[in-house]
């Protein structure tokens, strides 16, 4: 009886492990193992095929990063602008405008609940950095964050964004002729500390290129009169002249 339990035993487990009873009647669990095991030739294929997924990968997430970037950089923007609206509405229709005077991110100040120097307001800086870096006295001037205002030692950096230098002083906003096409703010270029420039009312695509950025995949956010925001190719935004016209 106990002879045919033990070989009925047996039979079970070759019949679940077929390769693990040896020849006198014993399993062998190390057999198994030795098949299991990865050569040096496997090791380094799983590991180049893991390199080779990472490769195809981080250049898609580098760009979600960016596409994140941009649409911050476009709420930014947003909010400048609903600021800029109820400015108008406080200053009987005149809008903020980029001067010696007042200037417009300061006029803006107290609709954006900024607070200490509005120069340094987060909302006035784009999220996107930029790979031209400039020595100066005081640190590092990050074109990036375009004006090229100064990056301090402490990492805080200025306004990002300028407006249209054919916004005159006391410019009424119920004077602009089309205020879904005409640019009132932008992602400004890299060369410039807090810049105002006098266009002489009247605009060329040089004076565009000058100042509008390319940092978001070629192009810039904009902010336009009636309060929208929309990328465009810089190439499109300077050469379109229509645009820049109140």
């Amino acid at each position: 009886m106990v002879r045919g339990s033990w070989h009925a035993s047996k039979c079970v487990v070759h019949a679940l492990y077929p390769n693990e009873v040896s020849g006198t009647g014993q399993c062998s669990p190390f057999k198994n193992m030795r098949k299991c095991a990865f050569t040096l030739i496997e090791l380094l294929v799983i590991i180049a095929v893991v390199a080779l997924i990472a490769a195809l990968l981080l250049p898609t997430m580098g760009r979600a990063r960016e596409s994140a970037r941009r649409a911050q950089c476009a709420n930014n923007l947003r909010q400048i602008g609903i600021a800029m609206h109820m400015y108008c509405d406080d200053h009987n229709g005149v809008i903020p405008v980029h001067s010696y005077g007042p200037n417009w991110y300061g006029a803006l100040a107290p609709y954006l609940d900024t607070t200490g120097n509005p120069f340094f307001a987060a909302i006035y800086r784009c999220p996107t950095p930029s790979s031209y870096w400039q020595a100066s006295g005081i640190g590092l001037i990050d074109t990036a964050f375009a004006l090229s205002v100064p990056l301090f030692r402490d990492g805080t950096t200025g306004v990002a964004y300028n407006i249209n230098f054919l916004f005159t002083v006391s410019y009424q906003l119920s004077n602009v002729k089309n205020s879904s096409g005409t640019i009132y703010a932008y992602d400004c270029n890299d060369d410039f500390v807090d810049t105002y420039d006098n266009w002489g009312g009247t605009y060329d695509s040089s004076k565009g290129d000058k100042y509008v950025a390319n940092r978001h995949s070629g192009g810039a956010n904009i902010l336009w009169v009636d309060g929208h925001v929309g990328w465009l190719l810089k190439d499109i935004i300077i050469n379109t002249e229509e645009w820049w016209y109140p």
